[in-house]
């Protein structure tokens, strides 16, 4: 190997060194800031630090092993040796500016356009909840159903199963106003997104609403307050939220239900 070649398998090996090292600060970024709860599920966060630590040492041993005697003349750590160098360093680019647009972006929430291409979920999986009893998640005291992170899907479920005995009870629900692509402006719903793994599985459940919806913001987080009725989409009954009152709140910092 001449010196021009040692110098390339040098200096590439410096390069994957430094995105590797890149990556994981990209983690690190996310870590610290909260956005990666925006990108990835709780229960992923181990598997994240995890990767983050490895990602940040092979970063580092790279770029040790790239600068002693010997690594380069031998070509140990390159792959492809006999391939033209130079042809690499368009992939290394690929990484590196997506790399250095995770260092600049600030906002990780799917926008409205995104959202309204996944579709409403208003039911959920039977075998999500067994047999959820309504002394669970109704107040007969107050004849109203509170809901919050920890019981929604519950409450979900018993609207869709016990619709009949829920007719008419009052509602108090938070959430964001959700429209579909071909939602004309008095089609809203109130919704939530959920979250399996990360952002590449998230869902998007809800409640269709009737009332006055058509100056309200897609996308705006509002406080429901309203009552349970009878409605039909697609030709199939479902609940719908029937506005008594409603009023714009700051978007929650956590954003996400988790399943």
């Amino acid at each position: 190997m001449n010196s021009e070649e040692r110098l390339h398998v040098s200096f590439q090996q410096q390069l994957q060194g430094i995105i590797l090292i890149s990556i994981s600060l990209v983690i690190f970024k996310l870590y610290v800031t909260g956005n990666m709860a925006y990108i990835m599920a709780p229960k992923m966060m181990p598997f994240v630090l995890f990767a983050f630590i490895v990602l940040l040492l092979l970063g580092m041993y790279r770029l040790f092993r790239s600068n002693q005697e010997g690594m380069a003349e031998c070509n140990c750590l390159s792959v492809n040796s006999h391939k033209n160098l130079w042809k690499e360093y368009p992939v290394y680019g690929v990484f590196l500016a997506s790399i250095s647009l995770s260092f600049v972006t600030e906002d990780y929430q799917l926008n409205a356009a995104s959202l309204a291409n996944r579709g409403i979920i208003s039911t959920v999986s039977p075998n999500l909840y067994d047999d959820v009893l309504l002394g669970e998640i109704y107040n007969e005291q107050t004849n109203q159903i509170t809901v919050n992170d920890d019981n929604y899907f519950k409450v979900m479920q018993a609207m869709n199963s016990e619709l009949d005995q829920l007719e008419g009870v009052s509602i108090l629900i938070q959430g964001f106003i959700y429209r579909e692509s071909d939602f004309n402006d008095y089609e809203a719903v109130i919704a939530r997104q959920s979250m399996t793994c990360c952002v590449a599985d998230s869902s998007v459940y809800g409640y269709m609403l009737e009332g006055d919806v058509q100056k309200l913001p897609t996308g705006k987080w509002y406080d429901v307050k309203g009552t349970i009725q009878k409605g039909s989409m697609n030709g199939n009954i479902m609940p719908v939220i029937s506005i008594s009152s409603i009023n714009e709140i700051e978007t929650p910092q956590e954003v996400f239900l988790y399943e």
